[in-house]
């Protein structure tokens, strides 16, 4: 197995934050990062400490409680002690706290060193009360050959930045590190898949989704056996998460089954079948051949998949009214397939067009009754000119429409 690089890198950090806090002294660390002083807020350099349930944003306020911090160690008035530790998940009562600290810690943790995550356990003494807290350090941007942000695009990165969160330890379960826990474990098709899922149990916003999307799944796709991105996209549908199918369905061959969409029967939420209907999604065939349409074409394979008998009739009928003609005329169009004798010449009836059009509706005629049966080719104009309306699934291009037109 090969280091990981992140891992070595926080690693490393993490023994600069250690001496600082054991000699009170945090240049070492601050003087790692290549910080834009004049941006306090450049890419969300932040601390939260819970002793006092803040948190300190931009470099100049980070810098300002980590002063305090030193002020207390060289005083002696707070005593620490380190020990670098290996955190493999959060303890269950954390699901109970806080929603913005749970998604945090849920991302960090369970997505990105499942295997185990280098972090400082601190213990100090404060009225002869002991308290240990986790240190859980994340940097935004590693200046490597696997070069990733925490948050943000690429674009956003021309600066090294970090985030530190203290918490109590009974968050985190943890362990103290063997000598391999800095090489690289390669993670099961499960684990990646429960990582995942799993960051959509929490819920996350589109504010959210930047971990995912820039670090996890570029990383885990080379272990990963499948399509990672079409596993997270149907994980949010699963979990009927809008937000992201929205950002991501652009970026999926959203007919994947070449007929039909198998992602629509992935969600149960209307607004998001919707959408992908929206973006061309078509129905499994079967669907649409139930009682609930009486009238199915599919454009793409130019066939009628569903012609209700009773709406055929209601469509002959009113296109007798419309065309006024009977039955016995029709029969005789139909049977000379439009081409009429003289004496049945009528200048305001054009059997053949009435022919073609019938035809097409699948109306033919036996020795004088009429036949309702399969159509033949796209009666869609007919039925249209008759007053129905079809509605449409699927997709509408420069080139036109490929899909499913349907009356219901």
């Amino acid at each position: 197995m090969s280091v990981s690089v992140e891992k070595k890198k926080i690693s490393d950090i993490l023994d600069l934050i250690k001496t600082g806090f054991e000699t009170g002294d945090f240049s070492a660390f601050f003087s790692s990062f290549t910080l834009d002083e004049n941006n306090s807020d450049v890419n969300e350099n932040c601390f939260f400490s819970p002793e006092k349930d803040k948190y300190y944003e931009g470099v100049d306020s980070v810098k300002a409680a980590f002063k305090e911090i030193s002020e207390n160690i060289k005083s002696g008035k707070t005593v620490y002690s380190c020990k670098k530790i290996a955190i493999s998940g959060f303890a269950g009562v954390r699901r109970k706290t806080d929603k913005t600290h749970l998604y945090d810690s849920l991302i960090h943790t369970f997505l990105f060193f499942p295997a185990g995550k280098p972090a400082l356990l601190l213990s100090t003494k404060k009225d002869g009360k002991k308290t240990e807290l986790i240190l859980d350090f994340f940097p935004s941007f590693l200046d490597s050959d696997e070069e990733y942000s925490w948050y943000g695009d690429e674009e956003d990165c021309d600066t090294d930045a970090f985030k530190i969160y203290l918490r109590k330890s009974t968050v985190f379960n943890y362990s103290l590190p063997d000598d391999n826990f800095l090489e690289e474990k390669k993670l099961s098709d499960e684990q990646i898949e429960n990582a995942v899922n799993r960051f959509f149990d929490g819920k996350p916003d589109e504010e959210m989704f930047s971990p995912l999307e820039y670090y996890f799944i570029e990383k885990y796709s080379r272990q990963y056996s499948g399509d990672l991105e079409i596993f997270s996209f149907v994980s949010a549908l699963r979990h009927n998460n809008y937000d992201y199918v929205y950002e991501n369905v652009d970026n999926i061959d959203i007919n994947d089954k070449g007929s039909y969409s198998s992602y629509l029967y992935e969600t149960t939420d209307n607004d998001i079948k919707d959408l992908l209907f929206e973006y061309g999604a078509i129905r499994n065939e079967d669907d649409y051949c139930n009682e609930k349409y009486k009238f199915v074409y599919d454009n793409d394979a130019d066939e009628v998949l569903v012609f209700n008998e009773d709406f055929q009739k209601k469509v002959y009928n009113k296109y007798k009214k419309v065309h006024n003609l009977n039955d016995k005329l029709i029969s005789r169009i139909l049977e000379s397939e439009g081409n009429m004798d003289d004496e049945d010449d009528d200048d305001d009836i054009d059997y053949c067009t009435i022919y073609d059009e019938l035809d097409t509706l699948g109306i033919s005629s036996d020795d004088g009754e009429i036949v309702f049966g399969d159509a033949n080719g796209d009666p869609r104009d007919i039925l249209e000119e008759l007053g129905w309306e079809c509605d449409f699934e699927g997709e509408t291009n420069h080139f036109g429409s490929y899909g499913v037109y349907f009356i219901k």
